[in-house]
């Protein structure tokens, strides 16, 4: 059983082989903001380095979002359309919790840590979940900075913890924010300015997933925004004045 993951909600893309037993090959592009270019031809590239034939995929995941929005339909549409033609089932893996899964790992964070994936989607806001071992204790969603905050603090508390660490381009403009405010309830902040998303941790838990038959149709497989693109919220706010 072999999986093909492709990452492209961030501002690098990259794909990902994964079987049954967890062995992962990654390949990532160094271009920035040029998934069309890049996306499919790493991904032939990587099925060729590992002797493996499309036809062999037994699924295919898409990161589904938040993220770029432009990202996120080039990854969806792609997913989609080589479901189709191979006749397989799509995973629609959700962006933060494959990149908090990503930090867990690397961080070497079990459940002592607080993982949080801190994404900006501007107009003061973030795109952000929080996780503790295994579980999402905070879920992902679009937040105010502060509240988002709170709600960390909130769940470790319950978990009796201490430590966090933070990644994700939302670090950047509110990194003074979340280190005053969680500092001065006496949490030990780690910020990770320069993570991004990467097939890796999308293939591992499209794996969990598809163990646990949660598959669509390519038919179904959907963006995930979480909130309407800016074009989009500009247009109806035109259309309001009419």
């Amino acid at each position: 059983m072999k999986i093909l993951a492709i990452e492209t909600t961030g501002p690098f893309c990259s794909v990902a082989l994964i079987d049954e037993k967890g062995n992962i090959s990654v390949k990532e592009s160094s271009e920035k903001l040029n998934h069309l270019k890049t996306l499919m031809p790493m991904a032939e590239e990587l099925l060729k380095e590992n002797s493996i034939n499309m036809k062999e995929i037994s699924a295919i995941a898409a990161s589904i979002g938040p993220g770029s929005f432009t990202g996120i339909r080039i990854g969806v549409t792609t997913v989609r359309s080589l479901a189709q033609i191979l006749g397989i089932r799509c995973i629609p893996v959700p962006t933060l919790k494959a990149f908090a899964i990503g930090l867990r790992d690397k961080g070497n964070a079990g459940s002592d840590k607080a993982v949080c994936p801190v994404f900006d989607a501007r107009r003061k806001q973030i795109y952000a979940c929080c996780l503790i071992g295994d579980e999402e204790v905070v879920s992902s969603g679009a937040y105010d900075p502060d509240e988002f905050l709170d709600k960390v603090k909130n769940a470790m508390n319950e978990k009796n913890i201490s430590e966090s660490i933070f990644a994700g381009d939302g670090t950047v403009p509110y990194e003074d924010l979340i280190n005053e405010t969680m500092e001065k309830d006496g949490f030990t902040t780690d910020i990770k300015r320069e993570t991004y998303q990467e097939a890796g941790a999308v293939a591992k838990l499209a794996l969990e997933m598809y163990e646990k038959n949660e598959t669509v149709n390519y038919e179904k497989l959907k963006p995930e925004y979480m909130r309407k693109p800016e074009a989009q919220r500009r247009l109806e706010e035109r259309l309001k004045g009419l």
